[in-house]
């Protein structure tokens, strides 16, 4: 069975990041990988991205290097078939993650 991964980069996103984590969180097909990588944020992005960790999102912080740089840093820390991006200020869809796969 093929595995999905779900990545959000961000940069100071804190007033959207949740919106979109939710978004993930509740689909009814859960990814099997759920990474946030906070881009160095100077408002409090980071603190909301560590409140799920608790829900099995695993939250890498880097010095601010850029999008690129974070979608890479997100592929570096993924071992599923596919990856799927969201911008932390878009949300998923009910059952995306079911339709995709």
């Amino acid at each position: 069975m093929k595995t999905i991964a779900c990545v959000i980069p961000s940069y100071n996103q804190q007033e959207f990041l949740p919106e979109a984590a939710e978004s993930i969180l509740a689909q009814k097909r859960k990814p099997d990988e759920f990474v946030i990588v906070d881009d160095g944020s100077e408002d409090n992005s980071l603190e909301y991205a560590k409140s799920y960790e608790k829900e099995g999102v695993r939250v890498i912080s880097q010095v601010n290097k850029g999008l690129s740089s974070a979608r890479n840093t997100g592929i570096m820390n993924t071992a599923s078939d596919y990856i799927l991006f969201l911008d932390a200020d878009d949300m998923l869809m009910e059952n995306a993650l079911e339709r995709i796969m």
